[in-house]
């Protein structure tokens, strides 16, 4: 039997809505009520004492790309970061199209014994965009949605058939908010023209959330919408909630701390991501939807990379960047500057993604 005792932290539950300076006791990875005898205490005093958190957007890279992530490596950032389970997703080499590699993935991540790991589905065959996968299939191996991962379907057919089809399975589907055809490398926008990069102007993914809430509505499917950037999804992410359409939506910690101008300031290729950085109104508009639950989630946005692929010029190099070991960081620079409580940014960390996607919420009972 292993016992430990977190003395006098200052525990925050988003399940309870506990915010308390008290003992928690741990018995074989239980919470218990009593004091275990023998068990090793551990000071927490001054510290706080959260639940585990759970990301919606993550790459793990696996399997397929070792070069730039694995699920060794993958699974440790994310507890050095405070993740205890990472929906990833189906974008792999293979992709996650069935049961099979999804169970797979699953195992190696539990063998490791760290973070959990909860893989999205991929809502078409090889995110071809054309033949729906076998959803209920990747439900029993697992998977606890389905989604595009980062390949929007542009057919709004075969989107309101993958809808119905996994509200069937009773999965949630994933959108990711782009509008293909309007894509560039960053925002399109005055800095963008001053850099003479290629721009993503905000109505890629205003179209893309639109579309996604009104055959939410149609079909009645649960949908994630994420991850949004722009005021303008924020907008119509509120209208969709005010209608009790049953959409949640995320962010990342990213999107809520970087703006477009820091792409000029650094011009660091280390912030070619997707979705862009955008322009400091569309923060604004983004912390403040995270702030008052129009938003539920905050992601990491961990889409790890070769130091190849970054060592390029701006426009040609890969998007994406780490995240797991620096999500908490910034959710708390946010804290510290007056746009979220504590107790807000330890919920989008925790329990809000947990049950945007319908999984357990874990807590400090």
């Amino acid at each position: 039997m292993s016992a430990l005792t977190i003395k006098s932290g200052r525990l925050i539950c988003p399940v309870s809505g506990r915010d308390t300076v008290a003992d928690l006791h741990v018995v074989d990875g239980r919470i218990v009520a009593a004091p275990p005898i023998n068990a090793t205490v551990m000071d927490a005093s001054g510290l706080v004492v959260a639940p585990g958190f759970v990301d919606l957007h993550c790459d793990l890279a696996a399997p397929g790309h070792a070069h730039r992530e694995g699920v060794d490596t993958g699974t440790a950032a994310a507890v050095r970061g405070g993740f205890t389970t990472l929906c990833v997703t189906p974008a792999t080499d293979p992709v996650l199209d069935r049961a099979g590699l999804v169970a797979d993935l699953r195992r190696q991540a539990e063998a490791l014994g760290r973070a959990r790991v909860r893989p999205i589905g991929a809502s078409t065959l090889g995110l071809d965009a054309r033949r729906l996968s076998e959803m209920f299939a990747l439900r029993d191996a697992g998977g606890v949605a389905v989604g595009d991962g980062g390949e929007p379907i542009e057919d709004a057919g075969l989107l309101r058939r993958v809808m119905e089809y996994a509200k069937a399975a009773g999965l949630p589907v994933c959108v990711w908010p782009a509008t293909p055809g309007l894509s560039g490398v960053m925002h399109e926008g005055a800095v963008a023209t001053r850099l003479g990069l290629r721009g993503t102007p905000a109505a890629s993914e205003e179209i893309a959330v639109a579309r996604a809430i009104a055959l939410a509505e149609l079909t009645d499917a649960r949908v994630h919408i994420g991850p949004i950037t722009t005021a303008a999804g924020v907008r119509l992410i509120a209208d969709a909630k005010a209608r009790h359409v049953r959409v949640s939506a995320s962010t990342t910690a990213a999107h809520v701390t970087l703006t477009d101008a820091d792409v000029a300031w650094a011009y660091d290729s280390n912030l070619r991501v997707d979705p862009p950085l955008r322009p400091q109104a569309d923060v604004d508009a983004v912390r403040a939807g995270l702030a008052d639950g129009t938003i539920d989630a905050l992601g990491s946005g961990h889409e790890p990379r070769s130091a190849a692929e970054k060592a390029t010029p701006f426009a040609s190099a890969a998007p994406g960047m780490t995240g797991l070991e620096t999500a908490l960081g910034l959710a708390l620079t946010r804290v510290a500057a007056g746009d979220l409580t504590l107790a807000r940014a330890l919920a989008a960390l925790s329990t809000g993604p947990a049950r945007a996607l319908g999984l357990p919420a874990d807590g400090l009972q």
